[in-house]
Protein backbone atom coordinates (compact mmCIF):
# COMPACT_ATOMS: atom_id res chain seq x y z
CA UNK A 1 0.00 0.00 0.00
CA UNK A 2 1.05 3.59 -0.80
CA UNK A 3 1.61 5.99 1.81
CA UNK A 4 2.28 9.78 2.14
CA UNK A 5 4.62 12.13 4.64
CA UNK A 6 4.52 15.58 4.65
CA UNK A 7 6.99 17.13 6.73
CA UNK A 8 6.42 20.80 7.55
CA UNK A 9 10.31 22.64 6.78
CA UNK A 10 10.59 24.57 10.11
CA UNK A 11 14.00 22.76 10.41
CA UNK A 12 15.85 21.86 6.94
CA UNK A 13 18.17 19.35 8.51
CA UNK A 14 15.12 17.58 10.06
CA UNK A 15 13.86 17.18 6.23
CA UNK A 16 16.60 16.29 5.09
CA UNK A 17 16.97 13.25 7.07
CA UNK A 18 13.50 12.24 6.51
CA UNK A 19 14.80 12.42 2.60
CA UNK A 20 18.01 10.34 3.65
CA UNK A 21 15.68 7.57 6.06
CA UNK A 22 13.51 7.48 3.04
CA UNK A 23 16.35 7.76 0.14
CA UNK A 24 14.54 4.35 -1.73
CA UNK A 25 10.91 5.87 -1.01
CA UNK A 26 9.83 6.01 -4.73
CA UNK A 27 10.70 2.40 -4.95
CA UNK A 28 8.33 1.04 -2.31
CA UNK A 29 5.68 3.72 -2.65
CA UNK A 30 6.42 6.66 -0.40
CA UNK A 31 6.60 10.24 -1.51
CA UNK A 32 7.68 12.79 0.90
CA UNK A 33 6.81 16.55 0.15
CA UNK A 34 8.96 18.74 1.79
CA UNK A 35 7.45 22.37 3.00
CA UNK A 36 10.45 25.19 2.16
CA UNK A 37 10.83 28.88 2.16
CA UNK A 38 11.67 30.25 -1.56
CA UNK A 39 14.58 31.68 -0.09
CA UNK A 40 16.28 29.18 1.93
CA UNK A 41 16.33 26.02 -0.49
CA UNK A 42 19.96 25.16 -1.16
CA UNK A 43 20.28 22.00 -2.30
CA UNK A 44 18.61 19.08 -5.10
CA UNK A 45 16.63 16.21 -3.21
CA UNK A 46 15.34 13.88 -5.56
CA UNK A 47 11.56 14.42 -3.89
CA UNK A 48 8.35 16.83 -4.16
CA UNK A 49 9.01 20.01 -3.11
CA UNK A 50 6.04 22.74 -2.35
CA UNK A 51 7.51 26.20 -2.32
CA UNK A 52 5.67 28.97 0.15
CA UNK A 53 6.33 32.65 0.86
CA UNK A 54 8.42 33.45 3.44
CA UNK A 55 5.50 34.74 5.68
CA UNK A 56 3.31 31.69 5.36
CA UNK A 57 3.03 29.42 8.66
CA UNK A 58 4.18 26.12 7.28
CA UNK A 59 2.66 23.88 9.90
CA UNK A 60 -0.71 25.17 8.48
CA UNK A 61 0.03 24.12 4.63
CA UNK A 62 1.50 20.87 5.75
CA UNK A 63 -1.74 20.02 7.38
CA UNK A 64 -3.72 21.62 4.16
CA UNK A 65 -1.32 19.18 2.27
CA UNK A 66 -1.68 15.93 4.44
CA UNK A 67 -5.70 16.64 4.14
CA UNK A 68 -6.00 16.98 0.82
CA UNK A 69 -3.82 13.83 0.20
CA UNK A 70 -4.39 11.71 2.74
CA UNK A 71 -0.63 12.08 4.13
CA UNK A 72 0.56 12.31 7.85
CA UNK A 73 2.51 14.92 9.07
CA UNK A 74 6.13 14.14 10.55
CA UNK A 75 6.15 17.07 12.80
CA UNK A 76 9.84 18.93 13.08
CA UNK A 77 9.75 19.66 17.01
CA UNK A 78 6.39 19.83 19.19
CA UNK A 79 5.52 15.88 19.16
CA UNK A 80 6.47 13.82 22.05
CA UNK A 81 8.60 11.33 19.77
CA UNK A 82 10.97 13.94 18.74
CA UNK A 83 11.59 15.39 21.91
CA UNK A 84 12.23 11.68 23.24
CA UNK A 85 14.81 11.12 19.98
CA UNK A 86 16.36 15.01 20.63
CA UNK A 87 16.64 13.71 24.37
CA UNK A 88 19.59 11.28 23.02
CA UNK A 89 21.82 13.92 22.90
CA UNK A 90 21.22 14.96 26.83
CA UNK A 91 21.24 11.64 27.87
CA UNK A 92 24.73 11.13 26.05
CA UNK A 93 26.60 13.93 27.36
CA UNK A 94 24.83 13.13 31.02
CA UNK A 95 26.33 9.80 30.99
CA UNK A 96 29.64 10.81 29.43
CA UNK A 97 29.97 13.73 31.97
CA UNK A 98 28.42 12.52 35.25
CA UNK A 99 29.63 15.81 36.73
CA UNK A 100 28.48 17.89 34.12
CA UNK A 101 27.90 21.67 35.17
CA UNK A 102 26.01 23.44 32.70
CA UNK A 103 24.88 22.27 28.93
CA UNK A 104 24.47 24.97 26.44
CA UNK A 105 21.51 24.47 23.69
CA UNK A 106 20.12 26.13 20.80
CA UNK A 107 16.52 26.59 20.49
CA UNK A 108 14.73 26.85 17.22
CA UNK A 109 11.00 25.21 17.70
CA UNK A 110 12.29 23.84 20.94
CA UNK A 111 12.33 20.07 20.26
CA UNK A 112 16.00 19.70 21.03
CA UNK A 113 16.53 21.72 24.24
CA UNK A 114 13.29 19.93 25.48
CA UNK A 115 14.79 16.58 25.29
CA UNK A 116 18.15 17.55 26.33
CA UNK A 117 16.41 19.44 29.10
CA UNK A 118 14.68 16.51 30.17
CA UNK A 119 17.28 13.73 30.10
CA UNK A 120 19.97 16.10 31.67
CA UNK A 121 17.94 17.17 34.69
CA UNK A 122 17.26 13.36 35.44
CA UNK A 123 21.02 12.22 35.19
CA UNK A 124 22.44 15.21 36.37
CA UNK A 125 20.06 16.95 38.21
CA UNK A 126 22.57 20.04 39.68
CA UNK A 127 23.74 20.71 35.95
CA UNK A 128 22.24 24.05 34.81
CA UNK A 129 20.38 23.88 31.78
CA UNK A 130 20.93 27.38 29.42
CA UNK A 131 19.38 27.77 26.03
CA UNK A 132 20.71 29.81 23.22
CA UNK A 133 19.04 31.74 20.88
CA UNK A 134 20.16 34.58 18.14
CA UNK A 135 18.78 37.82 18.82
CA UNK A 136 16.75 38.47 15.88
CA UNK A 137 14.82 34.91 16.89
CA UNK A 138 14.84 35.01 20.82
CA UNK A 139 11.08 33.22 21.47
CA UNK A 140 11.80 31.49 24.33
CA UNK A 141 13.21 34.57 26.23
CA UNK A 142 10.79 36.88 25.02
CA UNK A 143 7.94 34.16 26.43
CA UNK A 144 10.30 34.02 29.85
CA UNK A 145 10.20 37.70 30.05
CA UNK A 146 6.36 37.56 28.96
CA UNK A 147 5.59 34.58 31.35
CA UNK A 148 4.06 33.09 28.60
CA UNK A 149 4.37 31.70 25.58
CA UNK A 150 4.45 34.11 22.74
CA UNK A 151 4.60 33.87 18.83
CA UNK A 152 6.97 36.56 17.11
CA UNK A 153 5.30 38.91 14.15
CA UNK A 154 8.80 37.63 12.54
CA UNK A 155 12.34 36.64 12.85
CA UNK A 156 15.75 38.14 11.57
CA UNK A 157 18.08 34.96 10.92
CA UNK A 158 18.93 33.08 7.36
CA UNK A 159 19.10 30.06 9.34
CA UNK A 160 16.14 27.73 8.69
CA UNK A 161 16.53 25.66 12.17
CA UNK A 162 15.90 28.93 14.37
CA UNK A 163 12.95 30.31 12.14
CA UNK A 164 10.08 29.25 14.04
CA UNK A 165 7.61 31.95 15.53
CA UNK A 166 7.75 30.59 18.01
CA UNK A 167 8.56 27.89 20.47
CA UNK A 168 6.11 24.82 20.17
CA UNK A 169 3.40 24.37 23.14
CA UNK A 170 4.42 21.11 24.60
CA UNK A 171 8.43 22.23 24.23
CA UNK A 172 7.39 25.48 25.78
CA UNK A 173 6.08 23.37 28.92
CA UNK A 174 9.24 21.69 29.16
CA UNK A 175 11.55 25.15 28.60
CA UNK A 176 9.36 27.11 31.18
CA UNK A 177 9.86 24.46 34.19
CA UNK A 178 13.54 22.80 33.48
CA UNK A 179 15.75 25.69 31.41
CA UNK A 180 17.88 28.14 33.98
CA UNK A 181 18.46 30.51 31.44
CA UNK A 182 17.81 31.56 28.05
CA UNK A 183 20.78 33.95 26.17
Amino acid sequence: TNSLVAVPGEAYNHGLALALRYFLAPFIGIAIFYLFIRFFFRSRVFTPFTYLEERFDRRVRALELAAERGLSVVPPYDDPDIVRGQGTLGLEVAVDLPDLAAIYVPIGGGGLISGTALAVRSLCPRARVIGVEAEGAAKAARSRAAGRRLQLDSVKTVADGIRPLAVGELNWEVISRLVDDLV
